[in-house]
C-alpha cells in the first residue's frame, strides 16, 4: 500500500517584535498631566499689557474692532483670536484671569494630542512619536505661550493648522469631500488667528509629493485636490498684500535685509532650547550655540540617510511658519517658535524611529524603559525651567525674570488697589502715574515703563 504523502511542514515564521512598545494612551495621559503640573504656576498671574488692549476692544465695541481687520490699514489680520475669542470669554468670565489660563492650558493639551496624531499619520512609530510629542508638550521655550493670555493667538493658530493638515491628508489620500471642507474651514479659522498659519496648502502639497502613499503625478492634480485651500490662500494674499499692505512702521514693521537671516537662525536655535533661561531682552543672534548644533546634526543625519522627502516636509513646514515673523525688524520672542515647532518635532520623531528600530530596543521592555526615561527627564527639565523663570531677577525688587509675569504682577497690584479704594471699578476712568522723587531715577523709570506696559496701551493704560 502506498503511503499517503503529506506536504512538508513549514517552519512557522517568527513573531515580529511589537511595534508599539508603550501604550500610547498611558504616555499621553502622563504628558497631559506633566503639562499641568509643570506649567500650572503660570495660571496664578493676572492680565498684562496686550491682554488689556484686547479685552478693552472686545468688550467695548467688538463689532468695530472686528471690522477694522478688514480695513485698508496695514497690519495684522487676527479677527478670531483678537476679537471674537476675547469677546466671548469676557462675556462669560469677565476679568477672571484663571479661566483664560485654563483655556490656554486645555488648548496646549489638545495641540499636544494633535501633534501626536499627525506624527502617527506621517508614519512615525508609536514610541518615537510619544518621545517627540513630549519634546513639544514640555518645551520651556513655550513658557510665554502659556503664561501670556494674549498668546491664545499661537494656541488657536496651531490647533486649527494641525486640524486642517490632518483632515487635508484624509482628503488627499481618501478623496473625502467631508474631510476636504472640514480642513478648509479649519484653515480659514487658522488664517483669522495668526499669520504664521498661511502655508497649510503648501504643507499639504509637500506631504502629497514626498510622504503620501498615493503620490500625485503633477502639481496640478494636487492643487485640484485641495482647491478650497488654494482659493483661501489667494484671497488671503490679496487681502494682506494688496488691500491692507505691508506695515512699514511700528513694532510689526517688516524689512528685507540681514534681519531675515538672523531671525531664522535665532528661531532655529531657540526651537531646540528645551530648558530656556528667559533673558530680560530678546535679540536675534547670528552666532551659533549648542542648540543650533543639535538642529544641524539632526538635519545632517537625515541628509546622510538620503531622506530628502522627510527634510522637505519637516523643514518646509518650519520655514513656512517662520517666514511671517522672519521679516520683523524687532519683536523677536520665543513664543514665535510655537507654530513652527511641528516641523522640527517631525524630524526628531523620524530620527527616534531609527533608535527604536535598533535590535537592543526591539523588545517590549527595553523600549518601554527608554520611553519612560525620556518622559521623566522631559518633565523634570520642564519643571525646573518653569520655576527658574519665575524666580526673582533683582535682589531688591521681587519681580520674576519673565517680563510678562513681572508686568502681570504689577497689573494685579494696581487692580487690587483700585478695588480696595473704590469697592468696584464703576467710577474709574483714568489711571495717573506720578513720580516725584529725584533719587533713584533709574529704578523709577524701570518701574514706570513696566507699569505702563502692564496696563496696556489702550484706554485702561492712559
Amino acid at each position: 500500500m502506498r503511503k499517503k504523502k503529506h506536504p512538508p511542514r513549514s517552519t512557522p515564521a517568527p513573531v515580529p517584535p511589537p511595534r508599539n512598545p508603550l501604550l500610547p494612551a498611558a504616555a499621553l495621559y502622563f504628558i497631559a498631566g506633566a503639562i499641568i503640573v509643570c506649567f500650572w504656576p503660570l495660571a496664578d498671574y493676572f492680565f498684562a499689557q496686550d491682554d488689556f488692549i484686547l479685552l478693552d476692544k472686545a468688550s467695548s465695541d467688538a463689532g468695530t474692532a472686528f471690522a477694522r481687520f478688514f480695513s485698508s490699514t496695514p497690519g495684522q489680520f487676527r479677527p478670531f483670536s483678537k476679537v471674537l475669542y476675547f469677546a466671548a470669554m469676557h462675556s462669560v468670565f469677565g476679568l477672571n484671569a484663571a479661566a483664560y489660563h485654563a483655556v490656554s492650558f486645555m488648548l496646549h493639551i489638545v495641540n499636544t494630542l494633535l501633534v501626536f496624531a499627525l506624527l502617527r499619520r506621517c508614519r512615525v512609530g508609536a514610541a518615537a512619536a510619544t518621545c517627540a510629542t513630549a519634546f513639544f508638550a514640555l518645551n520651556v521655550a513655550f513658557f510665554h505661550v502659556l503664561a501670556w493670555i494674549s498668546c491664545i493667538q499661537q494656541l488657536l493658530g496651531l490647533c486649527f493648522t494641525l486640524v486642517a493638515i490632518l483632515f487635508g491628508i484624509d482628503a488627499l489620500e481618501r478623496g473625502s469631500k467631508r474631510a476636504l471642507w472640514i480642513s478648509a474651514g479649519a484653515y480659514a479659522l487658522a488664517l483669522m488667528s495668526k499669520e504664521q498659519t498661511f502655508g497649510v496648502p503648501i504643507v499639504l502639497i509637500l506631504y502629497r509629493h514626498f510622504l503620501a502613499n498615493r503620490r500625485a503625478t503633477t502639481l496640478g492634480q494636487t492643487l485640484r485636490a485641495v482647491w478650497p485651500h488654494v482659493v483661501l490662500f489667494a484671497a488671503y494674499a490679496v487681502l494682506m498684500g494688496v488691500w491692507k499692505g505691508v506695515p512699514d512702521e511700528g513694532p510689526y514693521r517688516l524689512s528685507l535685509g540681514g534681519n531675515v537671516f538672523a531671525n531664522v537662525l535665532t528661531y532655529f536655535g531657540w526651537s531646540f532650547d528645551f530648558g530656556v533661561d528667559l533673558p530680560l531682552a530678546y535679540q536675534p543672534r547670528t552666532t551659533l550655540s549648542l542648540t543650533h548644533g543639535v538642529g544641524f546634526v539632526l538635519v545632517a543625519y537625515h541628509a546622510l540617510r538620503r531622506r530628502f522627502g522627510v527634510l522637505a516636509f519637516g523643514l518646509g513646514y518650519f520655514v513656512l511658519a517662520i517666514l511671517p515673523v522672519a521679516f520683523l525688524s524687532n519683536h523677536v520672542f520665543f513664543l514665535h517658535t510655537y507654530i513652527p515647532a511641528f516641523g522640527l518635532v517631525y524630524l526628531i520623531g523620524v530620527a527616534l524611529d531609527d533608535v527604536f528600530a535598533l535590535s537592543s530596543f526591539r523588545a517590549r521592555t527595553p523600549a518601554n524603559v527608554l520611553v519612560v526615561a525620556v518622559l521623566l527627564v522631559a518633565a523634570a527639565v520642564s519643571w525646573q525651567g518653569v520655576r527658574a523663570n519665575i524666580r526673582d531677577t533683582m535682589p531688591q525688587m521681587r519681580f520674576p525674570k519673565s517680563f510678562v509675569l513681572r508686568r502681570a504682577m504689577i497689573a494685579r497690584h494696581a487692580w487690587d488697589h483700585l478695588l480696595r479704594k473704590k469697592g468696584d471699578t464703576t467710577g474709574i476712568s483714568d489711571i495717573y502715574l506720578v513720580y516725584g522723587r529725584e533719587s533713584g531715577r533709574d529704578k523709577a523709570k524701570w518701574n514706570r515703563e513696566n507699569v505702563e506696559a502692564a496696563l496696556g496701551q489702550g484706554s485702561l493704560g492712559r
